[in-house]
């Protein structure tokens, strides 16, 4: 199971993967507000206007002139007064504070007159309670001034508010629908008592429009936050029912914990969003009554003109220079009359904020190593040169290409471990290297001449997001290379340190002498007379060795100058 993180400070940023936008086309925004239907929709449905102080008032229907006049509601009562009751009566409304009394001062109906286009679907609903016992109401639709052409009755006590909802299908022709509540009957049979009714809702099916806006539009670098805001208006005529807002975080971002919030609307600062780190996902359920588990409901635009808006704030990584970042956001949300079988999906409009290209100091750093073994060789010998180029990050590293040039002096056998190494250029294209990757290459050679050789491998790799190329430094590794070959040695059964190249020119074939652990340089050991070949005491022999000496000391000085010089060229 992903983990689902809760939204606060604590949690640690993550940097979102994915395949690169360009790659995956956004989906248009749909709906827009020019694709929803013409609106049908009630005003005041939970009778919250005027406002009243307490109890009950009797006040005029919107006939009536004045601020006293209830908006929306027209009665056929000839008196034209509808009762509005306050939860502080006794009897809490089921929505909001105020609700309606069907039975005011005589038994009538309370209706709305709505233009409507023949063919369309509209849904009610409503909730209803009795007031001394079981009273009876009835729902009617039709055209005004005759005989409604669809009626729904139902009894209810009171214990609670009880809910009911049904759709209707306006037949050709109707162009006005009258949506209409009537007091069918009351417990103690009284017509001014009775018939409680709030939260009544008629129109079109819900149609949420998402829109969603970046800041900056455009010219973010990396360590740069954007902004995102997405705003959710219902233009339907009823309320949407279980809201969720979902967003992803764009590839070459990381989340900045703590910012996701309800910005505008109702249930803010509820804490209900969460963002999963291993999908880089974020899910807000927002509307009236959102909880963490559920989404809550979205009133039409009649009733909440600005929607709800949310916003969340991202960080631009390294992976996202030179990008341009698309983002959409979605909402789902149940279908007409809270129907959970039934969710639909809005999607919104694509933001594209363009990151500029990554300067060097924001680029991978390659490392490149070259192992020569052995370090010592004779003439006709294989050295095997060992090649790692390693990308410690923070980045992956694309395009990452290594010159490797080997002297003439070295003949290449094979390479190995490597894809699309080049023998005849040395180029070894590596390509993309991800971060705390190493690539590696293993160069067989034949040594065909003696000498102090030298491989030398160059790497370079693309800056990220734009076109130019930086170095990430040269590696070198040198064999001395011999030119007798390798025979035992009379001086191998004395103590060693290790392998020297043999810089004699005597004839002995000994491939390399081992110098003794006494011996504080090579020079001081070729002096000692015993650690030669030939007869003690003879003078030929001795002049030869003066000679020798004098020679040595020259190549010594040629060989000390010679590492010099390739200190210097590393």
């Amino acid at each position: 199971m992903s983990p689902r993180i809760a939204d606060t400070p604590a949690v640690a940023p993550q940097i979102a993967t994915g395949a690169d936008p360009a790659d995956q086309p956004p989906a248009p925004q749909f709906p827009t507000p020019l694709d929803v239907p013409s609106r049908v929709a009630l005003v005041n449905g939970s009778f919250e206007e005027p406002k009243i102080a307490g109890g009950n008032q009797m006040l005029h229907d919107a006939s009536g002139p004045g601020a006293g006049s209830v908006p929306g509601w027209l009665t056929t009562a000839s008196d034209h007064v509808i009762e509005i009751w306050h939860s502080r009566r006794g009897v809490p409304a089921a929505h909001g504070e105020q609700f309606a009394e069907l039975n005011a001062n005589e038994s009538a109906a309370l209706y709305q007159d709505l233009e409507t286009t023949p063919g369309t679907t509209l849904y009610w609903s409503l909730r209803h309670r009795g007031r001394e016992g079981d009273d009876t109401m009835s729902v009617k639709i039709g055209r005004p001034g005759r005989k409604p052409n669809k009626t729904w009755t139902f009894t209810d006590g009171t214990a609670e508010w009880v809910p009911h909802a049904d759709s209707y299908k306006v037949p050709a022709g109707q162009t006005v629908t009258r949506f209409a509540f009537e007091a069918a009957g009351t417990a103690t049979g009284d017509p001014t008592v009775g018939n409680f009714l709030d939260d009544v809702v008629f129109g079109t099916a819900p149609s949420v429009v998402v829109t969603t806006a970046a800041e900056p539009e455009s010219g973010a670098a990396v360590g740069d936050t954007i902004t995102y805001t997405v705003n959710l208006k219902n233009h339907g005529g009823i309320p949407a029912e279980n809201v969720i807002l979902c967003a992803t975080v764009p590839p070459g971002t990381s989340y900045v914990p703590g910012s996701l919030r309800l910005d505008e609307g109702p249930g803010q600062n509820s804490g209900n969003g969460w963002y999963d780190s291993t999908t880089g996902r974020l899910t807000l359920p927002l509307g009236q009554g959102a909880t963490a588990a559920q989404g809550g409901t979205l009133a039409s635009t009649v009733e909440l003109p600005g929607g709800v808006t949310a916003q969340f704030a991202v960080q631009v990584e390294r992976e996202g220079a030179g990008r341009t970042l698309a983002h959409q956001s979605t909402a789902t949300y149940a279908g007409a009359g809270g129907d959970a079988g039934e969710q639909l999906t809005s999607t919104s409009n694509t933001t594209h904020v363009s990151v500029d290209p990554a300067t060097e100091a924001e680029a991978a750093e390659l490392t490149a190593t070259i192992v020569a073994d052995p370090p010592y060789a004779a003439v006709g010998e294989d050295i095997t040169f060992h090649l790692a180029v390693s990308n410690p990050g923070p980045v992956e590293a694309t395009s990452v290409v290594v010159s490797v040039h080997l002297p003439a002096d070295l003949e290449l056998v094979s390479a190995e471990g490597a894809r699309c190494y080049d023998r005849a250029t040395g180029r070894w294209a590596i390509e993309a290297l991800a971060a705390g990757n190493t690539a590696e290459l293993q160069l067989r050679t034949t040594a065909t001449a003696p000498g102090a050789l030298s491989c030398t491998a160059t790497v370079t790799a693309d800056l990220p997001g734009g076109p130019d190329r930086t170095g990430h430094g040269t590696a070198t590794a040198s064999v001395a290379v011999c030119p007798h070959a390798r025979t035992a040695c009379a001086a191998a059964d004395r103590q060693s340190v290790g392998p020297a190249p043999c810089i004699c020119r005597l004839g002995c074939a000994c491939g390399r002498h081992e110098q003794p652990v006494q011996a504080p340089s090579a020079l001081l050991s070729a002096t000692t007379p015993h650690r030669w070949h030939g007869k003690k005491g003879s003078k030929k022999r001795d002049r030869h060795h003066r000679r020798f000496l004098r020679e040595l000391a020259l190549q010594v000085q040629t060989l000390s100058r010679q590492l010099t010089e390739m200190r210097d060229e590393r």
